[in-house]
C-alpha cells in the first residue's frame, strides 16, 4: 500500500527536495524579475506624482492673484 504524505517526515523530505532542485534556482530568478519590475513601475509612479504636485500648485497661485 502506499504510503501516506500526511507523515511529517516525508514532507520535510519533500520540501528538502523542493529547496535543493533546479525549480528553486528558477523560482527564485522568476520572483527577483518580478520584484524589480514591480520597483520600477512603484518608482516610475512615484516621479509621476512627484511631477504633478508642482504645476497643481503653480495653477492654483495663478489663479489666486488672479481673483
Amino acid at each position: 500500500m502506499a504510503k501516506s504524505l500526511r507523515s511529517k517526515v516525508k514532507q520535510a523530505a519533500g520540501r528538502k527536495r523542493r529547496s535543493d532542485s533546479h525549480y528553486a534556482v528558477a523560482e527564485a530568478a522568476r520572483i527577483q524579475r518580478l520584484s524589480d519590475k514591480l520597483l520600477a513601475k512603484s518608482e516610475s509612479d512615484k516621479e509621476a506624482k512627484a511631477a504633478e504636485v508642482p504645476v497643481a500648485e503653480e495653477g492654483d497661485d495663478a489663479e489666486m492673484k488672479e481673483g
